[in-house]
Formats: structure tokens, sequence, C-alpha cells
């Protein structure tokens, strides 16, 4: 069971509530993303995107967004930055009604291999600038290169988060 604080707050208003981000889960922003992929693709079924990174709320709400939508999702991060294992389990449990694959791999070059969109977010968000040494380590290789993105019709989606700082960034963004 995964714990939303904001769902109790939902649970008792009179007006609607939404998670705009959480350090879960970032809806708001994947329904953007998706929405720009669905204007340069023309679909989002079937479509294989790639996600190379931290496994954090961005991931975790491309997870679920990919498996809705019927998206084949593959995941590269760190093993011990891996998405969420409730949102995962969840996310494999609508995957099935959908036809969507998620896979999450530690190897950045076999997530992009044959990906339509290639994704990638920052590696210390707001908030964590004191792992900021030890996630540059843990990420070091965890970049959208070239090689990542060789083919023409791909497309690179690149998150930041506002304010931007160079403290924040991973190299690629």
């Amino acid at each position: 069971m995964l714990r939303r604080p904001w769902t109790s707050s939902a649970k008792y208003s009179g007006i609607p509530v939404i998670n705009a981000l959480s350090d879960l889960e970032h809806p708001t922003q994947i329904i953007a993303d998706f929405f720009t992929i669905l204007e340069e693709k023309g679909k989002l079924k079937g479509l294989k995107l790639a996600y190379v990174g931290d496994g954090d709320n961005v991931c975790n709400s491309l997870v679920m967004g990919s498996a809705v939508e019927g998206m084949n999702i593959s995941v590269a991060c760190p093993r011990t930055y891996h998405p969420n294992e409730s949102i995962l389990e969840q996310a494999h449990a609508v995957a099935k009604s959908t036809g969507s694959t998620i896979e999450v791999t530690d190897d950045p070059t076999k997530a992009a291999y044959d990906a339509d969109v290639i994704y990638t977010d920052v590696w210390v968000s707001m908030g964590e600038e004191a792992e900021r040494e030890r996630r540059l380590r843990a990420f070091k290789g965890y970049q959208v290169t070239p090689l990542c993105s060789k083919s023409p019709s791909r497309m690179s989606a690149s998150c930041t988060v506002s304010p931007l700082t160079e403290a924040w960034r991973s190299p690629t963004t």
C-alpha cells in the first residue's frame, strides 16, 4: 500500500485536489510530457520510451503513465536508485491490460536501444543538495549521449525543475 499524504486532504475537501508533485510522484509533469510526445509522434500506444537517470518521482510517474497509455518503457538507473517497488507492481498489473512492457536495467545503452523517445531528469533534486557528490558519482554514465540518441526518428526530452541551478543539473540537461 502506498502512502499518499495529499489523499487525506482530498477526502475532506469540498473541491478537487490533485497531486501536482510529491516525493513519490509527479503526474502533472508526465501529463504535459506525454502531450508533447503525442504532438510529436502522433500516438503514445506502442511507442518505446527510455528513461535514463534517477528512479525518482518523475520516473515513477513515467512508469505508471506508460503502463496506462500502453507505451513501453525501459528505465536505466543505478541499482540503488530504482523506481519505487509498489509503483512497479501496480504498473505491471495495469500493463497486463494495455499491452505495455516495463523493463528496469542498470544499462543506459540497453534501455535506449530502439527507443522512440529518450527522457532524462536531474540527478540532484531540490532538497537533496547534501547528497550532491554521492549522486554525481552514482549517476556517472547515466547520461543521454549521442550513442543513446543516434536515430533521427528518436525524440529526446529533458525534464528540469525550476529554479534550475548548476548544482542540480545532470550534464545533459
